[in-house]
């Protein structure tokens, strides 16, 4: 149990550092802010996300990718070697693609590594196909298509907007930048930590808890927003 809850906890922290610097790059790139004061306010957020803005993912990750009628058959000790071949899966990509400089994705890393340890634990039965496609997949496939046309009209709305206006317009999009670096920090602890949360959950099944009743424990909530937050830091 402990070797398992100890790899997800570090799958948060290298998540911090791989991911997080997404939430800095621009206003640092930029120097809108001192790489030391956004890192720091980054870090914050990240923290208060974690806590704050509920457990839903969680639930997802723990519920939604592998069939839990099968997990409740498994033994603790096929559970446990389940969420760290998982979690050691991701982080291994994860060190690899920060090493390589490569902007990829901990979340697809993580649920790739779960998808391939259920399939191994429980076989192909094992995958909740339908609701990872529903929950998992869609969302991953829409994501960066929604997010490059958001980009897209909004920075062509600037420029239609303020295109001509004096440079000290600047300062107004230097200020902007504060609180959007804060909203996306948040974002990203809350989400990205209850993946971690979600690993803790399957542990849980392992030690008892039913599938159905599974409640995300306090302690589990601040470890992998305290593993996230010094990550990034």
């Amino acid at each position: 149990m402990y070797v398992s809850v100890g790899m997800t906890i570090c799958f948060a922290f290298v998540n911090g550092f791989h991911d997080g610097a997404n939430v800095v790059a621009t206003i640092i790139c930029s120097k809108s802010m001192h790489p030391v004061k956004a890192l720091a306010i980054a870090a914050s957020a990240e923290f208060a996300g974690a806590l704050l803005l509920g457990t839903a993912v969680a639930y997802t990750m723990a519920g939604s990718i592998l069939t839990t009628e099968m997990l409740d058959h498994l033994t603790a000790g096929h559970i446990y070697c389940l969420v760290i071949s998982a979690v050691g899966g991701a982080i291994i990509w994860n060190i690899i693609t920060w090493f390589l400089g490569l902007p990829s994705s901990s979340s697809h890393a993580l649920v790739g590594g779960l998808i391939g340890a259920g399939l191994i634990a429980m076989g192909p039965g094992g995958v909740a196909l339908d609701k990872v496609t529903k929950s998992v997949f869609l969302p991953m496939l829409l994501a960066p298509g929604i997010g490059m046309a958001g980009g897209f009209l909004i920075f062509y709305a600037i420029k239609a907007l303020f295109g001509s206006a004096h440079r000290s317009v600047g300062n107004l999009f230097t200020v902007l930048q504060k609180p959007s670096m804060v909203f996306l920090a948040a974002s990203h602890g809350s989400n990205d930590a209850q993946k971690a949360m979600g690993m803790i959950l399957l542990v849980l099944i392992a030690e008892g808890s039913t599938a159905e009743s599974m409640i995300v424990p306090e302690w589990a909530c601040i470890s992998c927003a305290v593993a996230l937050a010094v990550g990034l830091s």
